[in-house]
This record gives C-alpha cells, structure tokens and sequence, in this order.
C-alpha cells in the first residue's frame, strides 16, 4: 500500500526529528549521502574512511563499510541497491571504485584522473557515470568498462550532472562562472549552449571586488525546466535550463564554508522548493541540532549532518524537510517574500514571466 504526500508550506514545517544515529567518528564530518532507486536505502560515506548503509523503511543502520586504504568520498548507488560507486581520498590514488555491497568487493576500478574527485554523478537512465576532479578534467565512464568514453578539458573546480532524462548533462566551471550543457550522444563535440551566473550587484554588498561563492551544488529539476546552483557562501540560486537568466536568489541561511561535499541542497520532487542546510546548524524554524557530530534522520528519511554540510531527498517520494525555499510565486517586479518557516529568510525574485499569446482559431467557412 502506498501514500502520498502534499508538498506545501504546512506539510514541510511539520516534520520533525524521529531518529538519531552517531555511527562516524566525532571531528570527521559526512561528506556525501545518496538514495538507491527505491528510496529505501541509504549510504553516507564520511571523513573517517567509513561509509554506512541504513534501510530507510525500518529506519535502522544495517552495515558500516571500512576503507581505510583509499578513503571514500561521495558515494553513491548505482541502478543496483547492492552496488555503490565511491571516490578515493588518500596518498595518490583519485581512482574512482565500483563495489558490491553483498561480499564488499570491488568490481572495477575507473583509473584516470591526476587529482581529487571533487563531483561524481549516475546517469539517471543507463549506468553512465561522470566525474570532475581537479586536475581540470571532466569524464564520462561506463560501468561496464574501466575505459573512460569521453574527457573533457575543464578548468577546476567543475562540477558535472545529469538532467532526469539522462540524455543531457551539464558541467558548471566556478572559474568561469559558467555552466555547459552537452548532449550525451555526443559529448566530444561544443556544448550545445552555455550560461553565464553572475551576481556582481548583489554580491558587491558582501565584498568588494564581489567575489562568487564556490559552488558546490548543480542540480536539474526533476522536469528539467530549472537549474539549481548551490555555494559554499549565504547565497544560492535557481536559473531557467532553456534560457539561463536567474530566477531566484536563496538566501538567509549561514553558510556551511565545507566545499567538499554532494552539496547541502536539493530540489523537491515537484521542483516548488529547495530544500537547504546551514551552518547555524538549523534544520528548521523552530528546530535546532546539538553540538554533537551526528546523523539525524527525518520522518522524511533526510539525512544531515552536524553543521547541515550535505542533504539529500529520496527519489520518487514527495518528502521534505530542514530549510526550505517556495518557488512556486513568482513575480515580475522583484520583490521579498517572506516565508512561514523564519521572518529572517528571504527569497528575491527578479525576472520578468511573459505570457504566450492564445492563436486565434481560423474558422474554414464554404462559400
């Protein structure tokens, strides 16, 4: 039997805390958590060489995974809940690694990059996999082979996803606060358009030069009609996927200042709201997390840290939780809207929304 869930205001600022977990070694903060295809399973992978498996339906720790030859970072699953996808951390080895989760063996090694992986991404319809890493490349694997099909030549730091149909991806460079789009079918060839994310006015209000945050987040919305751009600073923004104008600055939360991480925000199955952390370690308006160091599971099975430095929401469910954004009003003037969660967040919306022109029907009269 299934249920679902209407995502509003009302229903995001009624969840509340339901179980607490402190399976990772206090001072080593989780860096990255992912969600199987079902939802039902969790894993997290953390700075002291340990990742965690949780099943999200008993909401229970099932399995903790030791790597401390190669470190782990940004875990995720592949298309098979037994199979996880995980980058090195340590010496000189930035290979990425593919293991099975039944016998904790790995399968294949994708070798290639010369420095840390900073961005490692699933291809929502096949078991194409992209990473970035900072030796200022962008590849594209195959999980059935440890030959990179594709790299890019892109300056670092670069992130890299995919939208839901998984024929489009996009790599976002922070040096050139630029994001390119490309086509999957064929990647070695330009990017079929490329946006420009800048916020010189705003941000010369919090320096001066204005300097943009390092961004740690590049997301599609789940109908591909919005692009979310996470940073490190006290600003993140949606931009329009078709056109690349800014539709929302997010701002009133504290920044985490961790850039290494899956990024501590992410859109809501329906695309209406971003679901973020802070470093004020607020998860709501009305609910703070302790000092401690530890996982915190939602009734929305969202999981956080200490200092809120990674979030993530399952697939195929219209859960939510933690700070929240509304998108759904927007407005042709730019104006601040106050949300219900906490008078000091804000959300400014500048953009002007044109509506199409009706087609006046032509009528075929005989003579």
């Amino acid at each position: 039997m299934t249920s679902t869930i209407k995502i509003d205001s009302r229903t995001l600022s009624s969840f509340k805390t339901s179980k607490q977990f402190k399976d990772n070694v206090d001072g080593k903060p989780i860096t990255s958590m992912g969600f199987d295809d079902s939802g039902e399973w969790l894993i997290t992978s953390a700075d002291d060489s340990s990742m965690h498996l949780y099943n999200c339906k008993t909401g229970t720790h099932t399995k903790k995974i030791l790597s401390q030859k190669y470190g782990c970072d940004l875990a995720m699953f592949t298309h098979h809940s037994q199979n996880v996808v995980h980058s090195s951390t340590k010496g000189n080895d930035h290979t990425v690694r593919y293991m099975s989760l039944h016998d904790n063996s790995y399968i294949r090694y994708f070798r290639g990059h010369d420095a840390r992986v900073t961005s490692l991404q699933l291809c929502p319809s096949d078991d194409h996999i992209i990473s970035a890493g900072l030796d200022n490349t962008v590849r594209l694997w195959d999980l059935r082979s440890s030959t990179a099909h594709g790299v890019l030549n892109i300056p670092t730091p670069a992130i890299a996803t995919f939208d839901n149909s998984g024929m489009i991806f996009a790599v976002a460079s922070h040096v050139t606060s630029s994001i390119l789009l490309y086509d999957l079918r064929s990647f070695d060839k330009e990017p079929f358009s490329t946006f420009r994310l800048t916020d010189d006015k705003w941000l010369s209000t919090r320096s001066f030069p204005p300097r943009m945050p390092e961004w740690t987040t590049l997301a599609f919305s789940n109908d591909g009609s919005q692009i979310l751009v996470g940073t490190s600073g006290d600003a993140h923004y949606t931009i329009d996927a078709f056109s690349g104008q800014m539709r929302t600055r997010l701002t009133g939360h504290q920044p985490t200042n961790f850039t290494r991480s899956t990024g501590d925000v992410c859109f809501t199955p329906d695309g209406r709201y971003v679901i973020g952390g802070s470093g004020d370690k607020n998860l709501s308006s009305r609910r703070n997390i302790s000092s401690e160091r530890r996982v915190l599971v939602y009734h929305t099975l969202l999981a956080l840290t200490r200092e809120v430095r990674c979030s993530q929401l399952p697939p195929q469910n219209s859960r939510s939780g933690c700070r929240t954004y509304d998108e759904k009003n927007r407005g042709i003037e730019e104006r601040e809207r106050e949300s219900p969660f906490d008078t000091r967040y804000r959300v400014t919306t500048s953009y002007t929304h044109a509506q199409p022109k009706k087609k006046r029907r032509s009528v075929h009269r005989p003579t």
